[in-house]
């Protein structure tokens, strides 16, 4: 079980949450997804990458019992479980975090991966995970996706120094591009589905989902 999560809004959480979906239900993995908040695009781009419903959690409109509850029915009769994020990891309308990304991946105990937007950034993504790791000991960030790196090789070391996570990815610049955000695409199943196989095969290859799966049991 993963939460995919990120510094900000439009980072590339979409994009990699669709790309994991397909990828992995390619493989024949039963993937229920999941969105924080009460978006209702983004799940219905998650059903049609996962093959199946992707439901919300939103703080907003459910109580904890009610968000843990639907969680664990769904989430139960899955292979893996990965849940989309809004916003950044932290941010949320309360200022204390109660209704953040982190309040609900500790509230149901899901391990968090942070997608970094690394344009302009290279030995600067070290001290940002490190404040991330140390702001809430209680969020378990289990690893970073790099997106939008120019070369992935700059950034090597800078994501080994000082960072103790176990899942380590970069997606380049430019290689992953999908205007998840266009509404056009709703009445446009095939293009979209065009854009997720895109996506599947950047996944497999950047993000090295044969060896990683381990993490989202």
């Amino acid at each position: 079980m993963l939460y995919l999560s990120a510094a900000h809004k439009s980072s590339g959480k979409t994009t990699l949450t669709l790309g994991l979906c397909r990828a992995l239900a390619n493989r024949g993995l039963k993937v229920q997804a999941f969105k924080k908040g009460p978006d209702y695009i983004d799940p219905i781009w998650h059903g049609l990458a996962a093959r199946g419903a992707s439901y919300n959690l939103d703080f907003h409109m459910m109580r904890e019992a009610e968000i843990t509850a639907l969680y664990a029915r769904h989430a139960a009769a899955a292979d893996i479980a990965l849940i989309e994020g809004n916003k950044g990891l932290y941010d949320g309308m309360d200022v204390e975090g109660s209704n953040s990304n982190a309040a609900l991946a500790k509230l149901l105990g899901v391990p968090v991966v942070l997608v970094l937007d690394c344009v302009g950034m290279t030995r600067g993504i070290a001290p940002l995970m490190l404040g991330y790791q140390a702001f809430d000991p209680g969020v378990k960030i289990a690893g970073i996706i790099l997106n939008k790196v120019g070369l992935v090789l700059f950034h090597e070391p800078a994501i080994e120094f000082g960072l103790f996570v176990k899942f380590r990815a970069g997606i380049r610049r430019g290689e992953a591009d999908l205007q998840t955000k266009n509404i056009k695409f709703l009445r446009e199943p095939d293009a979209l589905l065009d854009g997720f196989l895109r996506l599947h095969r950047q996944t497999q290859n950047e993000c090295a989902v044969n060896h990683h799966t381990g993490l989202m049991a």
